[in-house]
């Protein structure tokens, strides 16, 4: 009961625009105004292939912007207002700033609902996020595997951890599909799918570094059945 209150007052405060901001981003915000990026965000760039790219959950835009910066096409979904509101004026101030972003496109809106963006593009990008789309997951990628050629995931290895720790409440859904935050979990979900995986970067965690090193897993996948652009 707890959790389905929870899980309603959060899609509540989403579709009236009050969804907070993400923690990394605020933490961040006034270096990455300047231009100072993180690492966690630049060493996501090297790794994404292709001219025409998607980001899913793009929250408030700051890899979609880099890539941007580096000449891709990128169309940036992020289906909660607030965090879309944000990267629009994150946007407008690197543009003012002299940066050339143009070629990113901010779209409000939900993958499991345009699902129509998938054919336009060569790359599909979901950093921290396809462990959220619960029980679309599957049809969301089953989807992505008749029509994109690369895909590129980072995880969340504090949620891989959380996965892997003694679940009290088995209907909990979030711990559930924590699963895909994991590297094993991302290999599983793109083999699946149709993709051949083609590049991993461990976690801090698979390397020993541990606390302090703030690197997620990442898989990339390249569709079997598809031709590729860039690839990696």
């Amino acid at each position: 009961m707890r959790q389905t209150v929870y899980r309603y007052l959060k899609r509540l405060r989403s579709m009236l625009g009050m969804q907070n901001s993400s923690i990394a981003y605020r933490a961040s915000k006034a270096a990455i105004r300047r231009g100072q990026i993180p690492e966690k965000y630049k060493r996501l760039v090297d790794v994404i292939a292709g001219d025409r790219i998607l980001e899913i959950g793009a929250a408030e835009g700051v890899l979609a912007l880099l890539l941007a910066r580096n000449n891709k096409r990128i169309i940036a979904l992020e289906r909660h207002k607030g965090r879309h509101a944000e990267a629009l004026k994150l946007q407008s101030h690197w543009r003012a700033e002299g940066m050339d972003v143009d070629c990113c496109e901010m779209t409000l809106g939900d993958i499991t609902d345009r699902f129509d963006l998938l054919q336009q593009v060569d790359t599909l990008v979901a950093v921290r996020v396809v462990y959220h789309l619960h029980e679309d997951i599957h049809r969301v990628f089953e989807e992505c595997g008749k029509h994109v050629p690369c895909v590129v995931l980072c995880g969340n290895r504090w949620r891989a951890r959380r996965y892997l720790e003694p679940n009290d409440d088995p209907n909990n859904k979030t711990r559930q599909f924590d699963y895909y935050a994991s590297f094993e979990g991302m290999v599983e979900l793109l083999e699946a799918s149709g993709y051949t995986i083609v590049k991993t970067v461990p976690s801090a965690d698979d390397l020993g570094q541990g606390i302090g090193v703030d690197h997620d897993p990442i898989v990339i996948g390249i569709n079997r059945n598809l031709e590729t652009n860039g690839q990696p």
